[in-house]
């Protein structure tokens, strides 16, 4: 017999465990920050190109919020930076945060001793809050020439914390299509449970990953 999942959303990991034990199936997310600056569109466009391709089994969207700095030269860029960028978790604003969200539903069926899935959906949603900076009126060509050059940077330094969630969203797909239990309130509270697991190790990753690259300031790309 199939079965199809109940769902339910919060704001965050704390919310989710706490309901663990009544949800026999739980689309389960981590938002978390991680940290890390053409167009809203076209920064988009670049940020989707740059993590190509998705993983199997994984839906990922992006979107890119942008935040207006002004400034003269690079000292004044990067002051207004200091004071208007996003804030991270670690309580400090930074030129471009990454937020990031792993969801996932199934559907199971009921066999004849035991309960497996019968489709597993894995989405990946990640924001990127980038800075943008207007140097249309600007005379000064070396400025400008700093900023292309520091935006890539940031855009591909935010990139990597954007496929290191697309990849956390494809070890929660393949961990979970392969489960199976004795009945199917077993098999839910198995399957959020392991997906949990996998999102506190992505988590570490992105930490990792900005200790290594010094938050962008030094080339690098991710490693599981």
């Amino acid at each position: 017999m199939l079965r199809h999942h109940r769902s339910a959303r919060g704001g965050g990991l704390r919310a989710h465990l706490g309901a663990l034990a009544s949800l026999p199936a739980l689309i389960l997310s981590l938002l978390a920050s991680t940290i890390g600056c053409a167009s809203r569109s076209q920064i988009n466009a670049d940020l989707a190109s740059a993590v190509r391709p998705v993983p199997s089994g994984v839906r990922l969207t992006t979107a890119v919020a942008e935040y207006p700095v002004s400034g003269a030269s690079i000292a004044d860029i990067r002051r207004e930076m200091a004071r208007e960028g996003t804030r991270a978790s670690d309580g400090r604003r930074w030129p471009a945060v990454t937020r990031w969200r792993i969801r996932w539903t199934f559907e199971y069926e009921r066999q004849a001793a035991a309960c497996a899935f019968r489709t597993v959906r894995v989405m990946v949603d990640a924001t990127v809050d980038f800075s943008r900076w207007d140097g249309s009126a600007a005379t000064d060509t070396s400025l400008v020439r700093w900023w292309d050059q520091f935006r890539d940077r940031l855009l591909d330094h935010e990139a990597g914390h954007v496929r290191i969630a697309a990849e956390g969203g494809r070890e929660v797909y393949d961990a979970l299509r392969s489960l199976q239990a004795g009945t199917c309130e077993q098999l839910a509270t198995r399957a959020n449970f392991v997906g949990r697991e996998i999102l506190f190790r992505v988590r570490d990753r992105q930490a990792t990953y900005d200790l290594d690259t010094r938050h962008g300031a030094r080339p690098g790309t991710p490693t599981r």
